[in-house]
Formats: structure tokens, sequence, C-alpha cells
């Protein structure tokens, strides 16, 4: 079974905002939400069509939220591969 995991980065939008929008719009599926630091949220998933983890992210992305997804099969391993995407997308801001 894969995992999804998304991070979402924003300095002024707080974290208990991005869990609030991300309970939103997964509020059917099974997630987990883990508050790295102020400003960076962590959300993963189980069983989730991928092409709502899309959805979301594109969503994220046009407010202005930076959101990046990867797939795995554990937490990890999900985790580290989003991060390795996040962090590159910082060092080269839109």
């Amino acid at each position: 079974m894969s995992l999804g995991c998304m991070v979402l980065y924003h300095p002024f939008i707080s974290s208990y905002t991005k869990s609030f929008l991300l309970r939103t719009m997964f509020n059917k599926q099974r997630i987990e939400i883990e508050v790295m630091d102020k400003t960076t949220t962590i959300i993963y998933f189980e069983e989730v069509e991928k092409r709502l983890i899309w959805q979301a992210t594109m969503d994220l992305e046009s407010s202005g939220i930076q959101t990046v997804y990867a797939f795995e099969h554990t937490k990890e391993k999900a985790l580290e591969k989003a991060l390795k995407k996040f962090k590159l997308g910082k060092e080269n801001p839109m």
C-alpha cells in the first residue's frame, strides 16, 4: 500500500489555519496531521486517491501556500522524499 505525504509551508499562515484547511479538504478521508513548526505543516494519507491530493496541491498553491507531496510505503520515506522537493522549492522561490 502506498502512503501519501504532503508538506505545506507559508511564513504568515499559521499551522492551525493550515490544519483547518486540510481537515476541510479531506473531511472524509483518514488523515494524520503533524505540525513541524509555526510555518510548516505535514499531512499523511492512507488510501486516498492521488487525484484528490493533486487537486488539493493545486488549490493550496494557487492560494500562495507552498505545497509538495510524495508517495511511498512508509511515513518516514514519504516525508523524506517530500522534504527533498520542499527544500529545492525554497531555494528557488517563485
